[in-house]
């Protein structure tokens, strides 16, 4: 098995993401990328999330899932057990309309209430398209933008919170929080766009925020895996990302 180094376990932690080259084999990336190419949605919606238990996925992602499960079982040492699988959408996205956000528990929609925050701990996307240069939806980071969602959180009135999540707020309440003026203002952290090549992973915190560059080609360039659940979600977790990883955050 290849070991994490502390150096790589450190920036992980601090930065909140960590690319792996190399992982998955040419053959199986180009298999993996048909078999997403084969997903059809319905409807204009960008993103679609798979709840799919082990005994749903299929037996490539059974392959790539051997090969990633021991660097998550390392990132995620107390629970990092699969909790879901989701294809990236092949569209194209408004590089003036980045999205911004932290995944919710039910959905990747921005209907997602407040309550439902963070959703998995751990995520990883699966290379599968050539992603060495941008406008292929590249995943788009911002770096340390985990400890800012949290510390923004543990400075907020909890009846403040409460007022903005309730149901009629909708999007403008996950838009409130977590990527507007009156939240921790994410533009002020300059985002990273992940470049790399097919069969590259990378692994992503789950209270990071981050945004799907626009896509200008008719291709899926990725698979995401999640590891980890919140319980319960909400203001408890969101003041402390690190609750349920380890049992001692390291320094």
């Amino acid at each position: 098995m290849r070991e994490l180094s502390a150096e790589q376990l450190r920036n992980f932690r601090a930065r909140g993401f960590l690319l792996l080259e190399r992982i998955l084999p040419q053959e199986l990336a180009d298999v993996l990328r048909l078999e997403a190419l084969s997903v059809t949605y319905e409807g204009s919606t960008p993103w679609r999330e798979f709840n799919q238990c082990l005994a749903d996925i299929s037996h490539e992602q059974r392959l790539a899932l051997a090969l990633i499960q021991p660097f998550a079982d390392q990132l995620l040492p107390q629970d990092s057990r699969l909790r879901g699988v989701q294809f990236a959408y092949n569209g194209i996205n408004n590089p003036d309309e980045l999205y911004f956000h932290v995944d919710g528990a039910g959905s990747l929609a921005a209907g997602s209430r407040l309550t439902e925050l963070p959703g998995y701990m751990l995520g990883c996307g699966i290379v599968l398209a050539d992603l060495s240069q941008e406008f292929r939806g590249n995943l788009i980071v911002k770096p340390g933008g985990h400890f800012h969602v949290q510390d923004f959180f543990r400075s907020t009135d909890d009846a403040e919170f409460s007022r903005a999540a309730q149901p009629d707020t909708g999007d403008a309440g996950i838009r409130y929080w977590v990527d507007s003026e009156k939240g921790y203002i994410p533009g002020l952290i300059p985002g990273i766009s992940i470049t790399a090549s097919p069969g590259d992973i990378y692994f992503f915190h789950g209270m990071l925020p981050h945004a799907i560059g626009p896509n200008t080609y008719a291709d899926r360039p990725a698979i995401y895996l999640r590891f980890g659940m919140y319980s319960p979600t909400g203001l408890d977790a969101l003041r402390n990302m690190w609750r349920g990883w380890y049992s001692e955050v390291p320094s």
